[in-house]
């Protein structure tokens, strides 16, 4: 009945496990990715389980470019990979980093953020896939959406 709880007295229904889309939704493909904008996406949600959320940025100058998300709200577990694209063919080129990996192990919430970084060049396209890596759905009664905001600098 999409995106609508019915109370069956039984515990969260089956429609209950897909959460709401976020802003971004219909960036699941490399091709339908948001682009970036200069400043941090906020509110970022992976509303089904094995969601992926793609983002595209273009790097007008050489510089190390670093890909964070951050404030992580109601568990995410994700996998960040980084690639060189091509937007004129909307083609994925080498994977430059990766990481399903916290940047430390502490209980704080510095540690609480993904980062892959890459020596950018000047005058090309970038590519930043999201990977929901939770083996749940999100959404139901029991399990929060997980969100997260992503910047890059």
């Amino acid at each position: 009945m999409g995106n609508v709880c019915i109370d069956d007295g039984f515990g969260p229904p089956v429609n209950c496990l897909l959460a709401p889309a976020d802003a971004y939704e219909s960036d699941n493909t490399h091709a339908t990715a948001s682009s970036y904008p200069g400043s941090p996406q906020l509110n970022h949600s992976f509303h089904r389980q094995g969601d992926i959320d793609w983002v595209i940025v273009f790097v007008p100058a050489a510089q190390l470019l670093t890909v964070e998300t951050y404030n992580l709200r109601n568990g995410p577990a994700m996998r960040l990979d980084l690639y060189s694209y091509n937007y004129a063919t909307r083609t994925l080129g080498t994977l430059l980093g990766s990481t399903q990996s916290r940047i430390c192990s502490q209980p704080i919430s510095l540690c609480d953020k993904y980062r892959v970084s890459t020596n950018a060049q000047a005058n090309n396209v970038y590519a930043i896939k999201v990977t929901d890596m939770r083996g749940m759905p999100a959404g139901s009664d029991w399990t929060a959406t997980p969100k997260y905001d992503l910047k890059m600098y």
